[in-house]
């Protein structure tokens, strides 16, 4: 009875253990929405971005630049995004003015 009653307790602390709080994320993620852009850098352009609804913010991601995306380009859409806490500039010629956030895209979803 005792190692009946050490292997069910042994098995209660084994799946406690193990199990994740989902609750708590312990991310920054956050939703936007917008529309992706494309401008060629060659032509001082900033190359992928997404251009938020209202505040007209530039948010940069290498992740625009994944063929998976092409389809959201000058699409509305709405991006799930985790902020890398990291300033980016755009690419182009005209040098770098202006640092934009640089995020890590979770989803997109066309409106």
């Amino acid at each position: 009875m005792k190692k009946c009653i050490a292997f069910i307790s042994f098995i209660c602390l084994i799946c406690w253990s193990c199990n994740k709080d989902l609750s708590d994320t312990g991310s920054n993620e956050t939703e936007v929405k917008g529309v992706l852009i494309y401008q060629d850098p060659a032509s001082d352009g900033l190359g992928y971005y997404f251009l938020v609804d209202g505040t007209q913010e530039v948010i940069l991601s290498d992740d625009f630049s994944n063929t998976k995306y092409a389809q959201y380009i000058n699409v509305h859409a709405t991006l799930d995004m985790i902020d890398t806490g990291q300033k980016a500039c755009g690419g182009g010629f005209a040098g770098c003015t202006i640092m934009h956030r640089k995020v890590k895209v979770v989803r997109f979803i066309k409106l």
